[in-house]
């Protein structure tokens, strides 16, 4: 709550760091605590300092639906919670089940 009243007040600049910060902690921890992201950043020969921005995020290839059921076990972060199956629906001729996990603080 504080911070949405700190971020309504922030110059645009303030808050393109902002997301950026935010950002680069994302990116830190998908690559310490995500196998798929540890190993994906391993292939490609990325960093997690050379994501900086998001204009960075080009450089990471994306997660297509075949590699989400290739993976889907070394997509769990090490940290996270125990999950809950989720059932989704989309546009897709072949159905996909979810996991929602919570990220322990």
């Amino acid at each position: 709550r504080r911070l949405f009243g700190k971020m309504e007040r922030a110059s645009a600049e303030e808050i393109a760091e902002f997301q950026a910060s935010r950002l680069r902690e994302i990116v830190r921890h998908a690559h310490a605590n995500v196998p798929y992201y540890a190993g994906l950043f391993a292939r490609t020969g990325l960093r997690p300092e050379d994501i900086r921005s998001i204009s960075d995020l080009r450089h990471i290839p994306l997660l297509t639906k075949e590699d989400l059921r290739a993976s889907f076990a070394s997509l769990r972060a090490s940290n996270a919670a125990p999950h809950l199956p989720v059932r989704t629906s989309g546009t897709s001729p072949i159905s996909s089940s979810q996991l929602a996990w919570k990220i322990r603080s």
